[in-house]
């Protein structure tokens, strides 16, 4: 595994390198070559700097000048071509479905190679980490995450099982992650979020969570599996508290689900003996 994504990452890095290696052989001559004003203005720092510089950033003026945009020019190419064959590679493993798997039968170790190429390509975002980590880069590799959500510095783990709605916040530092390892089992199931939701700093997310539309879980706080925050609520210490500015409806709905639903539907029969 580690060497096919060593082979990736290499085979990815060949076209920008060529196109940087190409730029510094030809970018001179082909912008000097329009004459005005590339020309005129080499030939006035090849005259003002002629003792100062050396002379191969006099013969290569332009490509010095605009070596960090050629650079991250390069870069992007890298990423696109990287990320691409990431998608490819991922096609040709078996995609695992919700539920729990041993570590007896190996399949979980097509889970592992199936993320970490999601994982590995988003350490090498780097400068444009800002324009991708906070929500192009999750979507593309499978989550559904509505218009105005943001994730300021979250991490995703297992993108393809992550559904958010709209206008929501996941704080820095906080971990989505619709998985979970207990023993030699390993657990899938997808997160879902509702629509208006800040998930805090620091805060962890585990597989089969649900929260509720309008809801907070606060800072530093651990969600744990399978667990179902309603909407309207805080989710703090473990417990989901109704929010202050909510109807007495929603309140009772949080405080006891189970009565809010008798009287939702109405008093239940009696069974016979």
């Amino acid at each position: 595994m580690a060497l096919s994504m060593l082979l990736s990452i290499f085979i990815a890095a060949m076209p920008a390198v060529f196109v940087f290696l190409a730029a510094f052989e030809n970018l001179d001559s082909v912008l000097t070559g329009f004459g005005w004003p590339f020309a005129n203005i080499q030939s006035f720092f090849a005259g003002a700097f002629a003792g100062v510089l050396p002379a191969i950033a006099l013969e290569r003026f332009w490509f010095f000048v605009l070596i960090v945009p050629l650079g991250l020019f390069c870069y992007g190419m890298f990423l696109a071509v990287l990320c691409a064959m990431f998608v490819l590679s991922r096609r040709a493993i078996p995609h695992l479905d919700e539920g729990v798997y041993y570590k007896a039968n190996g399949e979980w170790l097509f889970y592992e190679m199936y993320q970490s190429y999601y994982t590995i390509f988003s350490h090498f975002t780097w400068f444009f980490s800002a324009f991708l980590n906070a929500r192009l880069l999750h979507i593309y590799f499978g989550a559904k995450i509505g218009r105005g959500t943001i994730i300021g510095g979250g991490h995703v783990l297992t993108p393809d099982r992550l559904e958010i709605g709209k206008n929501c916040i996941v704080g820095y530092g906080s971990l989505l992650c619709p998985h979970m390892y207990d023993g030699d089992r390993l657990y899938i199931k997808t997160v879902k979020i509702g629509n208006n939701v800040t998930v805090g700093g620091h805060a962890m997310v585990f597989a089969g969570t649900e929260i509720g539309d309008n809801s907070i879980v606060a800072a530093n706080t651990v969600v744990g599996k399978d667990r179902i925050i309603p909407p309207n609520s805080i989710w703090i210490n473990g417990n989901a508290i109704p929010r202050k500015d909510m109807d007495p409806v929603s309140i009772q709905a949080i405080t006891n689900p189970a009565k809010s639903v008798e009287d939702e539907d109405g008093p239940s029969e009696p069974s016979e003996a």
